[in-house]
């Protein structure tokens, strides 16, 4: 008996685990394309870094045919197209694509032919790209393109299709009046040091994301509210047996004591 009560009561204080799986900030499905830094100042550790922050992004969204879609470039002197928007549809593809991008064609960073592609490939319909869908171009780069003016009207060429642009510039080689031409809007530009502090920025860059998606379907006065969990305290009663306590106060007697003031009697003597 003893031991089904303590039972019961440890099951009442166990924390059920959710199995729900977190749903991503995005109002409507969602083309995400990543135009990829791989010219030759990179280099090949910081461009797994680089790999492993796009992978990290992407698992912050629902992949699916009718939900996110991604799609991935690299550039340097050439762009090489990694995969299209209709290339995978399950998560678990994705990431281990994105995390087998190898660093094999270092060169110069024509970033302007990576938006040119950007726009005319990778957003197209005949490669993935929805027309109901919100679409969102991120660039990473560790330096000034090789031809700024050129780079930054790509960029306004996109601008101008409705894409949301975001930059993310890595190292002190960065040109930020550019970051703010290639970017949609100048929220949408992050600027850090060097890549071993991309992750650090991994909540930042999703926020950031998730209040730009949501602006464009709900307009820029929109504010996202991050939802609140209550949680409800579990409360264990415990039977506690209690013995009365009797008080004694002890009595005092006190005698009452009598003062007795002698009286003296003065016999004047007469004199006859």
């Amino acid at each position: 008996m003893m031991f089904t009560v303590l039972l019961v009561l440890f099951l009442q204080n166990v924390t059920p685990i959710s199995t729900t799986p977190s749903k991503d900030c995005t109002p409507k499905p969602t083309d995400i394309v990543f135009v990829l830094d791989e010219s030759g100042s990179v280099g090949e550790e910081n461009f797994k870094l680089q790999n492993e922050f796009v992978a990290k992004f992407v698992e912050g969204f629902d992949i699916g045919k009718t939900k996110t879609q991604v799609a991935v470039l690299t550039f340097s002197s050439t762009i090489e197209v990694e995969f299209y928007l209709n290339s995978y549809y399950d998560k678990t593809q994705i990431l281990q694509a994105i995390r087998e991008i190898n660093y094999t064609h270092p060169g110069l960073t024509m970033t302007h032919k990576a938006l040119i592609t950007a726009r005319t490939e990778l957003l197209d319909q005949a490669h993935g790209r929805r027309s109901d869908a919100l679409p969102f171009v991120i660039v990473m780069t560790d330096g000034r393109s090789m031809i700024p003016p050129v780079t930054i009207s790509q960029a306004h060429q996109l601008h101008a299709l409705n894409v949301t642009v975001f930059a993310i510039g890595i190292s002190s080689e960065v040109y930020e009046d550019e970051l703010h031409g290639i970017a949609s809007s100048p929220k949408n530009v992050i600027v850090i040091n060097d890549f071993k502090t991309l992750m650090s920025i991994q909540k930042k860059a999703l926020s950031g994301a998730c209040d730009a998606l949501m602006k464009k379907v709900h307009g820029e006065n929109y504010t996202r509210t991050t939802p609140t969990t209550t949680t409800t305290p579990t409360t264990t009663t415990t039977a506690t047996t209690t013995t009365p306590t009797t008080t004694t106060t002890p009595t005092t007697t006190t005698t009452p004591t009598t003062t007795t003031t002698p009286t003296t009697t003065t016999t004047t003597p007469t004199t006859t």
